[in-house]
């Protein structure tokens, strides 16, 4: 079984989910109201371990113990420290990114409750928003519109399809980013919104179909950066 982490207001979108738990993440009220449902910036998934704010922590217990007892609670679930705010970069703490060898953030900014745990080479960025910014195909591989990402993860040995920027809506915004309208579901690469509205379409769907992936999408509708959705293989 695994876990999907979800913004609560989305649940009717994921009900094809079927053999893994759904946890609806309650809204973050210390950070923009705009975002406030942005699961990236309340929780972080890594490989092995999850950690999410001091606000939602509670909640988001109660449902993981529906499934799983207190020993797996204490071993994998860890509750942050981080204060966030309501502007940048005070709402980053938890929007960062694990690839194979490296975790890639503003790491002064990030929540100390992960780089205490991140076993791997840390990688400084400029752009705070790096899991906002970038869609995880695999552990090689990212899509990306930020060509400073693109520039880091490209000089580290992974994988990198660099779209344009924009044509992801975020209301109350000019546009969203590209990662926060996606995330991967065991083989599938879940879109909130359709590829047809993007100029990059087939570039994209190339890229995700050579590593042997589906894509799925939640609605016909364009894009939308709705803070993404965490995948946590809880059998691995």
């Amino acid at each position: 079984m695994g876990i999907l982490f979800i913004n609560q207001h989305m649940s009717e979108l994921f009900s094809f989910i079927k053999g893994h738990q759904i946890i609806n993440v309650p809204d973050q009220h210390d950070v923009d109201p705009r975002l406030m449902s942005h699961v990236d910036l309340s929780v972080f998934v890594a490989n092995d371990f999850i950690v999410v704010h001091k606000n939602v922590y509670e909640t988001v217990k109660e449902q993981l113990m529906s499934h799983y007892d207190i020993t797996w609670i204490k071993k994998h679930l860890i509750q942050g420290r981080s204060t966030l705010g309501m502007k940048y970069p005070e709402d980053i703490p938890f929007n960062a990114i694990q690839l194979k060898n490296h975790f890639f953030h503003k790491t002064a900014k990030t929540e100390e409750e992960i780089l205490k745990r991140i076993p791997l080479t840390t990688v400084n960025t400029n752009q705070g928003y790096t899991r906002c910014s970038t869609l995880k195909i695999d552990e090689q591989s990212v899509i990306t519109e930020d060509q400073g990402l693109a520039r880091l993860y490209t000089a580290n040995g992974y994988d990198v399809l660099l779209i344009q920027k924009g044509f992801v809506e975020l209301p109350g915004f000019s546009y969203g980013f590209f990662g926060g309208a996606g995330g991967r579901i065991k083989d599938d690469i879940v879109f909130n919104g359709s590829l047809a509205h993007h100029p990059d379409e087939a570039a994209i769907i190339r890229f995700i179909e050579q590593r042997g992936l589906r894509i799925k999408t939640l609605h016909s509708n364009k894009l939308q950066d709705c803070g993404s959705f965490h995948f946590y293989d809880a059998e691995t």
